[in-house]
């Protein structure tokens, strides 16, 4: 009975953190609306909404295989949306990215 309510509020607080995660990655993505980061914050957001969705279905699975299988499939959707949106959040930044080497180093020369 303990080791119930303790994994049940748990899992509450986890929804809570995920849904604050969504708030604040909508935020940004709205913030970084037309710039560089977009896109990354795009794919971030979106994964968000996948794994908020995903434990919600895995909360009112219960008993129901289907359910709990649908919240596993958003969740891992949304690990691969959080990844592709890492993956390009860097793909901005990287030192290396030659054409904004020059750039710079063309804006440095003025």
């Amino acid at each position: 009975m303990i080791v119930e309510n303790t994994t049940i509020v748990f899992e509450i607080i986890g929804l809570g953190l995920l849904i604050a995660f969504v708030f604040y990655a909508a935020r940004l993505l709205l913030t970084f609306k037309k710039g560089m980061l977009e896109n990354a914050w795009k794919y971030v957001t979106i994964g968000a909404f996948f794994l908020v969705f995903g434990q919600f279905s895995l909360l009112a699975s219960g008993a129901i295989s289907l359910l709990n299988d649908v919240g596993t499939l958003m969740r891992f959707i949304g690990v691969i949306c959080l990844t592709l949106g890492l993956r390009a959040h860097y793909q901005v930044w990287r030192i290396d990215n030659k054409d904004v080497v020059e750039t710079t180093n063309k804006l440095v020369e003025r």
